[in-house]
């Protein structure tokens, strides 16, 4: 994300900000991705050698409204002479949300295993935490730059403390609230999780029949799910 940043930042013309971003999101998304030619030729047969230049194909794609908000952000700031607070992340934010991908997520998942920060989806879902992570990252890239104006590095990087406050503020009074609810609850919810033993001997073995693979892991689900069931839980949660 930083050297994307970076790319919009020091383009000089819209055009060189568009293709400086194009090229480094596209070759993240390559790096993120490899596991698509896998599945592609674990369950649709495709060889290697055109599962991973398919990679390549999509990534073009994948995350194409990063560079359209480079182009906006060099016209905003270089034609129009404007650089409001925090527009970057509330653009990234906006536009990742309604751009049509392959995999319809965004890079606020990577906060899932953050109580504290996630939190703030109660308002704006993952894409306000990605909104976070882009403000956090372009305030960063701005340091980096050496002849960035200082007094609009300064005005920045203020805004962008108080949205990360604001946001872990906010985590910390939620998870306070959780905890207490936890220590004294006011109803209780009995959930049954189940989850088969799928090593690696059988991942191994089930490339020579993959019907039986699936049909023995699920026999072995629904025999799980009857043993839950016996627990008498408001609701069976399986894993895989």
């Amino acid at each position: 994300m930083g050297p994307a940043l970076m790319a919009m930042e020091l383009a000089r013309t819209a055009k060189e900000a568009f293709r400086r971003t194009w090229f480094a999101v596209w070759v993240c998304n390559i790096a993120l991705c490899p596991w698509v030619a896998y599945c592609l030729h674990e369950f649709a047969g495709v060889p290697y050698v055109l599962g991973y230049p398919l990679v390549g194909v999509f990534s073009l794609f994948e995350q194409f409204s990063w560079p359209v908000v480079a182009w906006l952000r060099w016209h905003l700031i270089h034609t129009i002479k404007a650089r409001p607070i925090l527009w970057t992340p509330m653009a990234v934010m906006a536009l990742d949300a309604i751009f049509p991908k392959l995999f319809p997520s965004t890079a606020g998942i990577a906060a899932y295993r953050i109580p504290w920060l996630i939190q703030a989806a109660d308002f704006t879902g993952v894409w306000g935490l990605t909104a976070l992570l882009v403000a956090t990252n372009e305030a960063i890239a701005f340091f980096c730059i050496r002849d960035f104006p200082k007094a609009e590095r300064r005005k920045q990087g203020i805004a962008v403390g108080v949205f990360l406050l604001l946001t872990l503020g906010y985590g910390a009074m939620r998870l306070k609230r959780i905890r207490s609810v936890m220590e004294s609850p006011h109803g209780s919810l009995r959930i049954a999780m189940i989850q088969p033993n799928v090593n690696s001997l059988m991942k191994v073995k089930a490339d020579s029949n993959k019907d039986l693979a699936r049909s023995t892991i699920l026999a072995q689900l629904l025999q799980m799910t009857k043993t839950a069931m016996t627990a008498d839980p408001d609701f069976v949660l399986p894993g895989y």
